[in-house]
């Protein structure tokens, strides 16, 4: 690294231990500025903390569809910035998404969800493969991406701490991390409970209103009943909607084997470019 103060930016994919890294691991990183994920949009305060004296800056972000949206934008502010992104293994990934969706108001089935192969799914073909995103991080920005994968933070979360460390100059004390989850998943039971009654009761697309305080008060109000539904759901007697699981093991498989080329070259990517950092 250079001795000019630099900016760092997380893009974080969804479900990839964003929200855990955003509120128990970057707020206690040390000889770094964190601006919290809320302030990203105001990119003229990111530039006044960029241009004060003192530390390198590091804001995260989670991004899905929108990464390369973003990221163009982010170029046009600050087109030395130094991207962060974070992957995690396909078929985990959809499955984690799938969850997410099923507890928003998606009604239909995981197959459903993925479509491999196609562009009918939630995230299709050209969505899945990650290789690409690194690529056009490498064409957009000035310097090349640090990689980074969540499956070796689950593992090895001080070592994975680490190498953002030595990538954007901060430090950490391990005795100040909170290694335990941000949010916890709802269990199997709760999720076939609302996916049975998304459809029916619940709508999954709806309209929201553009101004933010109106549109927290919509997103309180249409999942209060859902999060009523989840908790019921943690009675009901086990296997009462169903014995078939929420998403079978060798689904899942299929993806990871489907994707096996995409996972390895990022693998590969990661293990020649990161250890320079």
């Amino acid at each position: 690294m250079n001795n000019e103060k630099q900016t760092f930016f997380h893009v974080g994919l969804g479900k990839t231990g964003t929200t855990y890294l955003q509120y128990n691991v970057f707020p206690y990183f040390e000889n770094i500025t964190y601006v919290q994920r809320s302030y990203y949009h105001n990119f003229e305060y990111v530039e006044k903390v960029k241009n004060a004296p003192g530390k390198n800056v590091l804001i995260s972000r989670e991004f899905d569809h929108q990464l390369e949206e973003e990221c163009k934008k982010i170029h046009s502010v600050f087109p030395d910035a130094r991207i962060i992104i974070v992957f995690r293994k396909h078929g985990s990934w959809l499955a984690s998404q799938y969850r997410r969706s099923v507890k928003n108001g998606y009604a239909g089935s995981f197959r459903r969800y993925v479509s491999l192969g196609t562009k009918e799914g939630a995230f299709n073909h050209d969505d899945m493969i990650y290789f690409n995103k690194i690529k056009f991080l490498e064409n957009v920005f000035e310097s090349k991406p640090l990689v980074l994968f969540y499956e070796d933070m689950k593992q090895d979360p001080f070592s994975f701490f680490d190498a953002i460390c030595k990538f954007t100059g901060a430090s950490f004390n391990p005795k100040k991390i909170n290694l335990h989850p941000k949010h916890k998943s709802y269990n199997e039971q709760q999720l076939k409970a609302i996916r049975k009654l998304n459809g029916k009761i619940f709508q999954h697309q709806f309209g929201y209103s553009k101004n933010k305080y109106v549109n927290q008060i919509q997103r309180i109000f249409r999942m209060l009943p859902r999060y009523a539904v989840l908790y019921a759901a943690r009675i009901i007697p086990k296997d009462w909607f169903g014995k078939q699981p929420l998403i079978a093991l060798d689904e899942i498989k299929a993806i990871d084997n489907y994707y096996r080329e995409d996972w390895e070259n990022c693998r590969q990517y990661a293990a020649g470019k990161n250890k320079n950092w």
